[in-house]
């Protein structure tokens, strides 16, 4: 599953998402972000209307963002045996807390 952080107009993002992976495989979550059931990235190339995408790789119950960020520190370690050896460069986009 990816997520799709959502442009100006949210809407015009969502109907370009339905309209390149089908309305069935589009989920909105926020009026920031919408869930596209899809295994492959999506193609950024494509889409006008969505800023960023990542792949979904869990989701927490809480928002606490103190939570959030010691679940990062606690398995951040566990994913860098799948990435190149080398730096890793990890940032964090927080979207719908004031």
């Amino acid at each position: 599953m990816q997520v799709a952080i959502l442009g100006r107009q949210p809407k015009l993002s969502v109907a370009e998402l339905e309209r390149i992976y089908g309305a069935e495989a589009i989920s909105e979550i926020s009026d920031e972000a919408a869930l596209v059931e899809v295994d492959e990235p999506l193609d950024q190339n494509r889409l006008g209307g969505t800023i960023k995408s990542a792949k979904l790789l869990t989701r927490l119950e809480s928002t606490d963002l103190e939570g959030a960020f010691a679940y990062l520190q606690k398995t951040v370690p566990d994913h860098l045996e799948y990435l190149p050896d080398g730096k890793l460069q990890l940032g964090v986009s927080v979207y719908g807390f004031k």
